[in-house]
């Protein structure tokens, strides 16, 4: 054997270092001849690694370099032959946050804006191109991810950033293929994901307020190595461009594409012009392979749409010199037919859903619908096609109407067999394509019942005497004097490293009994960046325990209480379902199962909790694991008050309150506080990313900005209104003003984008422009861009598709309430008046005359959720499906899934009530009488009138439309969010209030009674207690070692206790001046 190995293929090899003189060379399968030896050489440094290759090419390869040095690969084979050498050049990393993230500070709580903004700042930020400034406080939150290869290789150097969105700037994957992003939080973001050799990709995430947003694993994939050249100027009936045959589980396919004789082709340029082409280098990828195809999808599916194929169709020479615009890249002068092999057997003659991506604004565009054909026989060296699912051979009028022509059934019949099924799409334009039908769970499927349980503290844990002992907390602590101080040293155990059982938390899984048909029960714990994942065969009566281990995802220990979400999902085999019955069925639903192949997707019904975890760590603070009675901490993640004599209580400006944050004016003043302006009702209200929220008070839209200013947005008759994922507002003109629904852009630009100015029930499959509603009322805007509106009266939800074409997808266009358990296309809707969408894609609809909320579920399915058809007042503490609400109650949908009810005075309601996710509906807010009272008190002692519009903000709000006190109210925890600027004031009941900065540190004691300064706190530059100074400016001051170590704590009048620390930096002994010695020990 005297053959060389081929030289390595440097389009499978990543090579790059982190900063920290180390590189690493990753070859993904194919790199190198199978079980080679691969040499490495740095031309710089002349040091040299070998390796040796797996059977498959692949190999990982590590050695000493920085940016810009030069690297050397050889392949040897097993007889010793030496290919030619290839060369790469090192690009730098960011280095891994674990090794550049800096301590964090914990005399304090806890925030994720100062803990991360290590990531964007700095000489060298891990993430580039933020300018100071951009990340709010309040709103931070840090989007981590990790992008691979098809093989599931590690894929470093990928660019991430926010579609839309310069001004967070952009990070790169690192060598493990992981990255982190700081944004503002609020709402849905689109990341996208760019390298050169690599097809692009986009995912869209929720992004939460102060924490981090888990994005799914990205896989990017390589163009196809199959290419065909095509020349539009040939005389040829038809030229074929075909993809590589690919199989797996779900079958064999091929993408095949026929180009018709005359056909004319654009090249879209990046300044937005067109420019002919005449040959064409065609590829067709398909990114839905194996069991990486759901990460490797080009873009995350509308929740209406199952996973099935995907494919990029593309052309070497738009890639090359062109650019995407609105998702198209390619425009053809005709139809150039698409078909692949129907391996899931859908029924022949059944619609092909498809759509295209537009990359510019990150939504899924419909197409018109291809169709399932079968080549029933071959005669002449014509292909006989059965269209329709007949089992009879079309006409040729049948088949012209599809567009099939002569010529191309005489190139089927040179590509494929009788017998043979394809699905078949005419195509105008190359994009990323998606042939995806609709999905659902199979029959039986339910979600997962009970919450987790978190070990709360005891406001009053029943101390003992003695050592103290607090027998609720299952705590002990000890206290000592200080001579010559008015304070005294105080220690608990529940404050120390090793109590584990704030940060515990109990998970059940499974009630009794569980579904026939589940396939097995997830567990996803989040909390600190750090992401669990478990997953456990069904049973009955599953519990497990989870305690996090105080840290970090950069190995950082934190302090005080952080948000933790707890995920358990049931999981099933998907079915697919049949394609809704209009000519661009894509994420569309109908609701009817489809006899086919089982889906290629599982489907997970899950349900989230969302709490806080872990507790204070005294030994941080800096006083060796005690406390001066007097100086306390606030957690303001926990809203809990850690007082310096050991206990602790959720702090009185946690619990939630109503208060009113618009309205209660005399005049109708704008550009002032809210509070200070007149409303002319609150029937609908939406919610900002950021903080502000809308009002529609009929005659125009007001907007609260986050620093309380209220503003015109427009001036117009208004119903409902909405806020779609750029910002822009939509809003619906009733029948007084003319039946339309309109949308203001962010730059101030008011559009129609559905109604055509008078009632009317017509224009379904085409322009919602031109398409006639009846009293639109309720709107929703899904995060794809998608408008739902309530058509009154006639009885149907409709939905606007981003493409701008409407359809009803909900109401049969009859009264009355009918159809639960079937399609909602099939159901009867009596008066949709409210709407509200859910986190997982289901669409709630309140309804004017049956007093019911109907929910349509993303397979279509329509059942009632709350109300049993009679308006008034009962059933609280029981399914919700039994009891009695009010007729059109406003609507929204909270974070975990329950749904919030505004009841007006009809029954007299005038209450605000919650359907949990497990069905049982209760009342949260209101007595039921009608009037105004409660403001800065508990809400189930409050008084509305008619709260109608309802809303919820990014930090777990309640907005309240109270209508006829023409008021918006505010439900939620009095608690100072960081970067507010607020000051904490909490008030124990004993004559004191304690001020905190937004951070919690103690910064004065004050008298309630007369406001004077008891005891002002004074701190050392890294944040330690340094001095406390009464009313009398008495100083007790704490002494400290260099390295900031307690030695010794000085009364006002010189006398002196002494600290010895241990080891573990726990106080051992002291001694005062009086020559008591005390003596400790910690197990």
């Amino acid at each position: 054997d005297t053959i060389p190995p081929v030289i390595p293929n440097l389009g499978l090899i990543t090579t790059a270092t982190n900063g920290s003189g180390q590189a690493t060379m990753i070859g993904t399968a194919g790199s190198v001849e199978g079980n080679a030896q691969v040499r490495v050489t740095n031309t710089r440094t002349n040091e040299t690694v070998t390796v040796t290759a797996n059977a498959d090419g692949s190999f990982t390869a590590q050695l000493g370099g920085q940016a810009g040095d030069t690297l050397t690969i050889v392949a040897i084979d097993a007889a010793g032959n030496t290919s030619t050498a290839a060369s790469m050049t090192l690009s730098v990393l960011p280095p891994d946050p674990t090794l550049v993230a800096p301590p964090i500070n914990r005399t304090v709580a806890t925030d994720i804006f100062t803990a991360t903004a290590f990531l964007y700042s700095g000489t060298t930020p891990i993430q580039t191109g933020v300018a100071p400034g951009t990340i709010e406080r309040r709103r931070a939150a840090v989007a981590r991810g990790q992008v691979s290869q098809r093989d599931g290789t590690p894929l470093s150097g990928v660019t991430i950033a926010v579609l839309s969105h310069p001004e967070f700037g952009q990070t790169v994957s690192r060598v493990d293929g992981k990255f982190d992003l700081v944004v503002n939080g609020g709402g849905p973001l689109t990341f996208t994901y760019t390298k050169a050799g690599y097809l692009s990709a986009q995912r869209q995430v929720d992004t939460p307020w102060r924490d981090y947003a888990l994005l799914p694993d990205v896989v990017l994939i390589a163009l196809d190595s199959q290419v065909t050249p095509i020349d539009l100027t040939a005389t040829t009936p038809i030229q074929v461009a075909r993809g590589s045959v690919v199989t797996d589980s779900d079958g064999t396919r091929q993408a095949t594409l026929l180009f018709p004789q005359g056909t004319t082709a654009q090249m879209v340029l990046p300044d937005g012009s067109a420019q002919p082409l005449t040959t064409l280098h065609v590829r067709a990828t398909e990114y839905t392979i194996g069991a990486n195809g759901p990460k490797a999808m080009p873009a995350p599916l509308p929740p209406t749409s199952g996973y099935t194929y995907a494919v990029e169709l593309s052309v070497d020479e738009a890639l090359a010199n062109g650019k995407k615009v609105a998702g198209k890249d390619v425009l053809f002068s005709q139809a150039v037919p698409f078909y692949v092999d129907n391996f899931l057997n859908f029924p022949v003659g059944g619609a092909v859903p498809v759509g295209y991506y537009d990359n510019d604004r990150g939504t899924w565009i419909p197409w018109d619908n291809g169709r399932v054909i079968k080549i029933f026989s071959i005669t002449g060296g014509t292909a006989n096609l059965d269209t329709n699912g007949d089992n009879i051979v079309d006409t040729a009028a049948q088949l012209s109407a599809l567009g099939i022509t002569l010529a191309e059934r005489q190139q089927l019949a040179t590509l494929y067999s009788a017998g043979k099924s394809l699905w078949r799409v005419a195509l105008t334009h190359f994009s990323t394509w998606d042939h995806n039908w609709p999905y659902g769970p199979p029959n039986g499927a339910e979600g997962p019942e009970g919450e987790p349980e978190k070990e709360e503290p005891e406001d009053d844990p029943c101390e003992q005497s003695g050592s103290i002992i607090q027998c609720e907390n299952q705590s002990v602590g000890e206290e000592i004097p200080l001579p010559g101080s008015p304070f005294r040293l105080h220690y608990d155990s529940k404050r120390s490293v090793g109590r584990k059982s704030a940060s515990t938390i109990g998970i059940p899984l499974s009630g009794t009994t569980l579904p026939s048909n589940i396939k097995r029960i997830d567990l996803t714990v989040q909390v600190a960046g750090q992401v669990i994942r478990d997953s456990v065969t069904p049973a009955p009566n599953l519990r497990t325990r989870f305690t996090w281990d105080g840290r970090d995802v950069y190995g950082r220990v934190m302090q005080g209480e952080q948000p933790i979400v707890v995920t358990v999902g049931y999981v099933y085999d998907a079915v697919y379902m049949t394609p809704a019955a209009q000519a661009q069925a894509f994420a569309a639903y109908s609701g009817v199962p489809l006899v086919a192949n089982p889906a290629r997707q599982e489907l997970t019904v899950a349900r989230d909790w969302s709490n806080t975890v872990g507790g204070w760590n005294a030994s941080a603070v800096g006083l060796g694991g005690w406390s001066l009675t007097a100086h306390h901490v606030y957690d303001p993640m926990g809203h809990t008050l850690h007082l310096g004599n050991g206990r602790q209580f959720r702090a009185q400006d946690s619990q939630v309150i109503v208060r009113t944050v618009a309205g209660g004016g005399a005049t109708g003043s704008n550009d002032v506080p809210a509070t200070q302006t007149f409303l002319n009702g609150a029937n609908w209200l939406a919610a900002g990313p950021d903080g502000s929220f809308y009002i529609s008070e009929g005659s125009r839209i007001r907007k609260v900005a986050p620093n309380g200013i209220i503003s015109v947005v427009v001036v117009s008759t208004v119903a409902g209104i909405a806020l779609g994922p750029d910002g822009s507002v939509y809003f619906a003109v009733n029948a007084f003003q003319g039946h339309f629904v309109r949308k203001v852009s962010p730059d101030g630009t008011l559009t129609t984008i559905a109604g055509v100015g008078s009632s009317g029930s017509y224009g379904d499959g085409g322009p919602a422009t031109q398409a006639a509603l009846f009293d639109p009322r309720g709107i929703a805007v899904g995060p794809d861009g998608s408008v739902y509106i309530a058509d009154q009266f006639n009885h149907r939800v409709r939905k606007v598709s981003p493409d701008g074409i409407i359809h009803t997808v909900a109401g049969g266009g009859a009264p009355g309430s009918s159809g639960d358990g079937g399609p909602a296309t099939q159901a009867g809707v009596n008066r949709p008046f409210t709407l509200a969408l859910g986190p997982d894609g289901s669409l709630y609809i309140g309804q004017a005359a049956e007093a019911r909320v109907r929910r349509v579920s993303p397979d279509g399915i329509i059942t009632t959720v709350a109300g049993n058809g009679t308006a008034g007042w009962s059933g609280d503490l029981g399914p919700a499906t039994a009891a009695s609400i009010s007729d059109s109650p406003g609507l929204a949908v909270g974070v975990d899934g329950s749904l919030f009810l505004g009841e007006s005075t009809f029954g007299n309601n005038n209450r605000i009530r919650r359907v949990r996710p497990d069905g049982i509906i209760m009342t949260v807010a209101g007595t039921g009488d009608q009037g105004f009272s409660g403001d800065d008190g508990v809400p189930l002692a409050a008084r509305f009138s008619t709260p109608k519009g309802l809303a919820t903000t990014p930090d777990g709000a309640l907005l309240v439309g109270d209508v006829g006190n023409r008021r918006v109210r505010r439900m939620s925890a009095q608690v100072a969010i960081p970067g507010s600027g607020s000051l904490v004031t909490v008030a124990t009941g004993n004559s004191e209030v304690h001020q905190f900065s937004e951070d919690g540190r103690h910064l004065r004691t004050v008298d309630a009674l007369t406001g004077s300064v008891r005891h002002a706190f004074t701190y050392d530059n890294e944040g330690r207690l340094e001095r406390i100074t009464d009313a009398d400016n008495n100083v007790t001051t704490i002494m400290r070692a260099p390295n900031g170590t307690p030695t010794a704590i000085v009364g006002p009048h010189g006398q002196q206790t002494t600290l010895t620390l241990d080891a573990a930096g726990y106080v051992a002994s002291t001694t005062n001046t009086a020559g008591e010695r005390y003596e400790f020990g910690y197990s």
